[in-house]
């Protein structure tokens, strides 16, 4: 509930200290979203409204009686059984026979066991692309390296592929008219300056003409441990959890295992009112007494219960952008 206000505390910090003068010193962040260039856009499609929804939201949209029902869903590049919050209520949503769901990926998720349809998608491998990476400021061409697996699809090819069929006639992948489009691919020599996407005034604005100055909300719960889930090295949110997954554990301070009488290596439950695990307890003392870990985007077929961490975690989302709260969640944990 306080990511939003925590983020705007911390990009405050060096207003206040004045450190925007020395070499190193100021913020440097993403802070931005792709924007769609207009003439991308096709216009058959701009009659008609599209939905947008929170990532924490997914379990209540889909749930029976809902006033803007889900009659179709198709999922590509996302395993929101593993990974969305509420998981009780995202479940019990991609198990209903009422609605026909298309799962377009590269291996057999847990999302895939609920779908009507698997399609096979391409992997970075197969396909021609353009991408950049974290930090960088530079774009690159991709070529596959190997020949398609199997019926595999990119995206792009499900897309046009699905638009014809619906009567729309397009020639080209948007992709490869965008890459044809796009000029060099390198430059010659110094760089191209970005747009800037906003107005700026000069000034730094602490006071936010919606939300105020950034305050700390307490969250009420009933539980004591702030239960966290952070990334492991093994996975990329979910990716790769078909052949490396980490085993599931919960990890707690040796001061809160002694407080509950547990042990190392046994079977304990991590509970809350959303739901419970029965994992094994690892006890480290590089973790924070009064909290407990759990490692995110383990999947649900590696728990014996058949529920991951996010069948803890609730469907709020926050002031400032109604983002998911993974972070708000409170569990205890007792012997299994």
């Amino acid at each position: 509930a306080n990511g939003g206000a925590a983020c705007r505390a911390i990009l405050a910090l060096p207003v206040l200290a004045g450190h925007f003068r020395a070499r190193g010193s100021g913020v440097i962040g993403s802070t931005g979203t792709s924007e769609i260039h207009a003439e991308r856009r096709w216009p058959a499609f701009d009659r008609h409204r599209r939905r947008v929804l929170p990532l924490h939201q997914v379990g209540q949209w889909m749930a029976p009686g809902s006033s803007d029902p889900c009659r179709m869903l198709f999922v590509q590049g996302a395993n929101p059984v593993v990974m969305c919050p509420d998981q009780h209520a995202v479940v019990a949503a991609f198990g209903r026979d009422d609605v026909f769901t298309v799962v377009h990926e590269q291996v057999l998720t847990d999302t895939t066991r609920y779908a009507d349809v698997v399609l096979p998608a391409t992997t970075a491998f197969e396909i021609s692309d353009v991408t950049a990476s974290y930090g960088s400021y530079m774009v690159q061409p991709v070529r596959p390296v190997i020949e398609r697996v199997g019926e595999s699809r990119s995206n792009d090819e499900v897309g046009l592929a699905l638009a014809r069929a619906l009567g729309f006639d397009w020639s080209s992948a948007p992709l490869e008219v965008a890459i044809a489009d796009s000029g060099p691919r390198a430059v010659a020599a110094g760089v191209v300056q970005f747009v800037d996407s906003s107005p700026f005034d000069g000034r730094a604005h602490l006071v936010d003409a919606v939300h105020g100055v950034p305050r700390y909300v307490p969250v009420d719960h009933d539980h004591p441990l702030p239960l966290i889930s952070p990334a492991s090295s093994k996975l990329i949110n979910s990716m790769f959890g078909e052949f490396q997954s980490p085993s599931p554990a919960v990890v707690l301070h040796p001061f809160d295992a002694d407080a509950r009488s547990l042990v190392p290596g046994e079977r304990v439950r991590v509970f809350n009112d959303h739901g419970s695990l029965d994992v094994l307890l690892e006890v480290r003392d590089d973790t924070r007494p009064g909290v407990a870990v759990m490692t995110k985007g383990v999947w649900l077929r590696e728990h014996a219960d058949g529920w991951g961490v996010n069948v803890l975690t609730p469907s709020t989302g926050d002031a400032l952008v109604n983002g998911a709260c993974f972070n708000d969640t409170f569990v205890d944990v007792a012997r299994a």
